[in-house]
């Protein structure tokens, strides 16, 4: 069952932004990919943003999950 979660992105000059109903898919040439959707989603979840690492201080999943329904929510930080 998919969980609904979200993620928080606080950018290098304070800005914060959360979008939800979103995960951190990962990384491609220098930018962090943010999927609409739930993790759950895997290789098929759709890429809605690309965000330049060099502009962020910390990106956060929330209320994500893993396979075993254990909270797995990740922060990232540069």
């Amino acid at each position: 069952m998919a969980k609904h979660t979200g993620v928080l992105l606080r950018f290098s000059d304070g800005r914060r932004q959360f979008i939800d109903d979103a995960h951190v898919h990962g990384f491609r040439d220098g930018d962090l990919l943010i999927a609409l959707g739930p993790a759950e989603a895997g290789l098929h979840a759709v890429v809605a943003r690309r965000v330049p690492v060099a502009e962020l201080a910390f990106a956060d999943t929330r209320n994500a999950y893993d396979d075993d329904g254990e909270p797995d929510t990740h922060t990232l930080n540069w």
